[in-house]
């Protein structure tokens, strides 16, 4: 098939967004992935998104092959390089569409690696449609199910997923798993060197070596260990020690067999290791598995390493670069390094950067270990961590070294980074050595630093000389909770210069503590330039792990008055290819910068602002701070209406067995007495009544309390009480004796009428949203609430007359009688928002926040949050628009026209401003959308399902939004939203506050 004629009907030829071979040579990040495949797999061109991103992401990989066979080959090897997702293959009869995350098809089993073939020219667009270049830049392509990622799938957990099948087959042939895990990552190494012909033939020989006795079929246990022993004195790193002795003859032959493509399992196991190709492999990708490794033996685990994914270190090397620009002298420093993730990134960049301006595709090794050496750097406290980065900059180097096993430049000697580079040392360790990076200032300080609380105590993982450095700077550089991440971002802006930036990855919570003055103290002392918030990627981001994460960028310059921070909060579901249509996600391939989800905020927002305020910034809007801090100024707390019912609050009681090591306390009426169990209420609706089976019996081994708890906590055990989740999933009130559980809060006093009111309140809505803001973890690790946040609860109850307090007790009997209701009771919100004297539009505002974007803060809800909206919807959107239009006063816009027409998967809304006596407005789902050529003809911004999920376009007499067809871009927030931007853009100046009511 005409590869030109398959290219201009798939809407490729022409479309910037498609790069040609001469142009993915050089200049990005994966250019040398690009090269690979031009060189290996005639690799044509590839079509990208968000295209003015430095690391622009590959979609749909084009190749050519003079063979059916020969492209399952180019499919097996672009699957190898974990570049994109699809892959077009074009023989000399077909067009080929592959799934590149998917490993080859084997066997006569279904095919899921070959999406679909197109024989003819003409049959492209009906066969490919998925692929076409309006189904890529709509995100349209998204939605298919063939494209899904699974990331199972994918080389690296497919790799990893393998290596693990064979430590289990060690560990049943009697070896430990910390020896079998040190055993493979050996041989990793090994075989990664000799698929890539860095250990060619001529090296064996150098070595006095044979491919068949030393790693190959007759393989000898005294020539492997030459082996080994020769490999790591010339590549100078000693990864992973291995007591050779420790492991049979038999089962290493076995276990190389393994990885040479033999099933040495019977199959049993599915150990296909003839799918990998480590020629191709980058070396990313296997400093990955090489972390998750050493996360698998004991003292990874103990270390707490989590392997950062390429996904989020060029996100975050994108930023420091768009701040401190890249030249020939840049140079980088990670203060806790790991495997070296970051540095091997940075390096690559480097490179490429040089190979860009002198438009080579050479680059001697001298100059490659000039730059190595000279502008690479970094330290961790782990010896096996360094080894591996040390190792991975190596192999990143000999990369671009041809041939790369040196033997044909005798006289050149690889560097020993472990004198100056990648250093073992403690960051914080107040005499480092004279040779430590510690001492020195650079342009980009970047990492992921250890995310856990230090205590001090000696160790495999001993951090006393962090805890010493956090007390001694507590009071101009403070640390919450002892927390490592914010020690390091502390003390690596001592490492920036003049006019570095720095890039760091921290836990979310960093960012919401209820004592803020880290952050609060950071942008006093640095001019922060971007901070990022990925609590929605929970779980994806690092793989086995649920917290969330968030990034820092800026410089060390200090702030000015005027300076302003962009916020960054995004939303997997905004993120191409991230989240299908079931909410099934995946981690995507690349973070999209998209504008929607982009705020910019005065400095001051992040250094004075209150923590309420600051949350609703970055997960609400400018609205929800307002609306918060207008009930916040306007009504006693919860807090002081208990206090003036004579009701106590607090945490639950800690019981503890009478084998605990605490101090304890024995508690003789607790022996028989009932404890409340949430596992009985989880995911079960919202319970107004305890249910019998929430309730059961405490062991007498389990009657006592710490004594530095004390018994005080049992006071609010003693009917009447109500017992509230942490989550504020449910508000019960109770008549019986039973221990609310540890971190749960219970409420207790001999106000009856008070404590059920307090029941029916807490069961509302607007305290779930008030929570969300005010609880440092509200949006991060589940959401749960503290005593101080609901003690600063906004109340009105004390306001009640006797007359609403009745119908209040009224329907709280009625729940209590049904036992459990909705999670979101609309006739319990009635009752508190007409307490509250909230508006329609406040009403709408928190409904929508807790229904549709809540959720999506927590990683959860895409499935509602993303569907298709209805007709109803779509109107009750138009109208709502068209409403909040027409009540703005002055400015000189008049009543407007708000039509909604569908065409495909387009949404539009279009506003015309003109004035009439009444607004008309017109929902269109099936309209063919001729207005669609105004979006059409601005090929500048083609992109906008990924640039901007809410592209406004501006002509003469109109405006336009380009929406995707998910509901959270039509809900009547969103309409709010919309019209307040419309004015604002239209005839500038702030939005009628006045004129913000809904009816």
């Amino acid at each position: 098939m005409d590869l030109e004629e398959a290219l201009s009907e798939l809407g490729f030829a022409d479309s910037p967004n498609y790069l040609r071979v001469p142009r993915l040579r050089f200049g990005d990040a994966r250019s040398y992935a690009f090269r690979k495949a031009i060189s290996t797999c005639a690799l044509k061109g590839a079509y990208f998104v968000a295209g003015n991103s430095p690391t622009k992401s590959p979609v749909v990989l084009v190749t050519e092959a003079d063979s059916v066979e020969e492209a399952a080959g180019v499919h097996q090897r672009i699957w190898n390089q974990n570049l994109a997702p699809l892959l077009l293959v074009n023989t000399p009869k077909e067009l080929r569409l592959y799934h590149a995350y998917r490993p080859p098809d084997r066997g006569s089993g279904p095919q899921a690696a070959l999406i679909a073939i197109a024989d003819t020219v003409e049959s492209i667009s009906r066969t490919l449609r998925v692929a076409h270049a309006k189904s890529i830049d709509s995100g349209d392509l998204w939605a298919n199910a063939t494209v899904r990622s699974d990331p199972t799938r994918r080389v690296d957990t497919k790799l990893l997923k393998n290596l693990d099948g064979l430590v289990k087959l060690m560990t049943e042939h009697g070896v430990h798993a910390t020896i079998a895990y040190s055993l493979i990552g050996k041989l990793l190494f090994i075989k990664y060197l000799r698929d890539r012909d860095i250990l060619s033939n001529r090296k064996l020989f150098e070595f006095g070596l044979d491919e068949a006795s030393s790693i190959g079929a007759r393989l000898e246990m005294p020539k492997f260990a030459h082996l080994v022993d020769e490999t790591e004195k010339w590549l100078g790193g000693h990864v992973f020690p291995l007591p050779l002795s420790a492991i049979p003859e038999s089962l290493l032959k076995m276990v190389t067999a393994s990885l040479n493509g033999h099933d040495v399992s019977d199959g049993q196991l599915g150990l296909d290791f003839s799918l990998f190709d480590f020629s191709h492999i980058p070396i990313e990708t296997l400093s990955s598995v090489y972390q998750k490794l050493l996360h698998s033996t004991d003292a990874g685990r103990e270390l707490g390493a989590y392997y950062t994914p390429a996904t989020l270190i060029e996100f975050v090397l994108d930023e420091v670069q768009d701040l401190c620009p890249l030249d020939r002298s840049t140079t980088v420093f990670d203060p806790s390094c790991g495997s070296g993730a970051f540095l091997v990134f940075a390096y690559r960049r480097f490179i490429e950067e040089q190979l860009r301006k002198t438009r080579s595709t050479n680059i001697s090794p001298k100059e490659l270990r000039t730059i190595l050496t000279t502008r690479v750097f970094g330290v961790d406290t782990d010896s096996g961590a360094c080894s591996v980065a040390r190792l991975s900059l190596l192999l990143t180097m000999l990369d671009y070294v041809d041939p790369p096993d040196l033997v044909s430049t005798p006289r050149f000697r690889l560097p020993d980074l472990g004198e100056g580079n990648v250093v073992q040392a403690d960051f914080f360790d107040p005499k480092p050595s004279a040779d430590s990076p510690v001492l020195r200032t650079f342009d980009w300080v970047v990492g992921n630093p250890p995310w856990f609380q230090t205590n001090g105590e000696e160790g495999a993982n001993s951090d006393s000389h962090a805890l010493t450095w956090i007390r001694a700077n507590a009071a101009r550089k403070p640390v919450a909770s002892n927390q490592l991440a914010e020690a390091f971002s502390w003390k690596a802006l001592d490492n920036i210069a003049d006019n570095g930036a720095f890039g760091l990855v921290i836990p979310a919570i960093s960012l919401f503590k209820s004592n803020p003055r880290f952050l609060q103290e950071l942008s006093r002392a640095v001019r922060l330039s971007t901070i990022s918030n990925f609590s929605a990627f929970a779980g994806l981001l690092f793989e086995g792990a649920s917290t969330a994460a968030a990034t820092l960028v800026g410089s060390a310059k200090s702030p000015r008055a005027t300076d302003e921070v962009l916020l960054f909060n995004p939303l997997p579901i905004n993120q191409p290819g991230t989240v299908d249509r079931s909410g099934n996600r995946a981690l995507p391939s690349s973070i999209v910068i998209n504008r929607s989800e982009i705020k910019r905020i005065p400095n001051s927002e992040v250094s004075l602002g209150n923590s309420t305020r600051w949350k609703a910034l970055v997960f609400g809007s400018m609205r929800d701070a307002r609306l918060l801090e207008s009930l916040e100024s306007r009504l006693p707390t919860f807090g002081d209406w208990l206090e003036s019912k004579k009701l106590v609050m607090m945490e639950g009681p800690q019981l503890r067995s009478e084998r605990s090591k605490d101090r304890l306390l024995a508690v003789p009426k607790l022996k028989g007495a009932m404890e409340f169990s949430l596992e009985e209420l989880r995911g079960a609706g919202r319970w107004h009544s305890v249910p019998p089976a929430a309730l059961r019996p405490i062991p007498n081994s389990r009657a006592f309390l710490r004594v530095r708890g004390g018994v005080s906590p049992l006071a609010i055990c003693q009917p009447p009480h109500v017992i509230v989740s942490a989550a504020l999933t449910f508000a019960v009130f109770s008549e019986e004796f039973f221990v609310v559980p540890p971190r749960q809060i219970g409420i207790a006093g001999d106000d009856v009428a008070s404590l059920r009111l307090a029941a029916l309140f807490l069961s509302s809505s607007w305290v779930r949203y008030h929570q969300f803001f005010a609880s440092p973890q509200g949006g991060v690790r589940g959401g749960r609430t503290t005593l101080k946040a609901l003690r600063q609860l906004p109340c009105p109850l004390g306001r009640l007359s006797a007359g609403d307090q009745k119908k209040w007790l009224d329907l709280h009997q009625l729940r209590r009688d049904l036992g459990r209701g909705a999670e979101d009771d609309s006739e319990i919100n009635d009752f508190v928002f007409d307490a509250l004297k909230l508006d329609a539009l406040s009403r709408t505002l928190i409904e929508e926040f807790i229904a549709v974007y809540m959720p999506l803060s927590y990683g959860t809800g895409e499935a509602v949050a993303g569907r298709t909206p209805t007709r109803d919807e779509l109107k009750v959107y138009a109208e709502t628009l068209s409403t909040m239009l027409s009540a703005h006063q002055g400015g000189g816009l008049g009543v407007c026209d708000v039509e909604v027409s569908l065409a495909d998967s387009y949404g539009l809304t279009t506003i015309r401003i003109a004035d009439r006596a009444k607004p008309r407005v017109h929902v269109d789902y099936d309209a063919r959308l001729p207005q669609l050529t105004i979006f059409e003809s601005k090929p500048d911004d083609p992109q906008w399902a990924y640039l901007d999920r809410n592209l406004l376009v501006t002509s003469e007499n109109e405006r336009i939004f380009f929406k995707p067809l998910q509901f959270l871009w039509w809900t009547r927030s969103q309409a709010i939203a919309d019209a307040e931007r419309l004015v604002i853009e239209s005839v500038g100046g702030e939005f009628d506050e006045s004129a913000q009511r809904l009816q």
